[in-house]
């Protein structure tokens, strides 16, 4: 997952990982998803997901197919416990 992020930030490997076969970003998204995920994998798998999607349109276009908004929506909802 390390070296994802590291190679996640450059042009060239992004091309590289939007032509995987196995959906990368399908794949983060249900490591965020999956409730067993540790918190520190799920933050690396949003900032791969962030690192993604930036200035490159089809992965930003697989997240939103993916459910990726509501997810991104229901990771930062604020729930006030009183």
């Amino acid at each position: 997952m390390k070296a994802i992020a590291t190679t996640a930030k450059e042009e060239y490997f992004k091309k590289d990982y939007s032509e995987l076969k196995s959906g990368i970003i399908e794949n983060l998204i249900h490591i965020i998803r999956d409730a067993s995920s540790p918190l520190d994998m799920k933050e690396l798998a949003f900032n791969i997901i962030a690192y993604l999607c930036k200035e490159f349109r089809p992965h930003q276009k697989e997240f939103r197919r993916k459910g990726g908004i509501e997810l991104l929506k229901e990771n930062l909802a604020f729930n006030d416990v009183d």
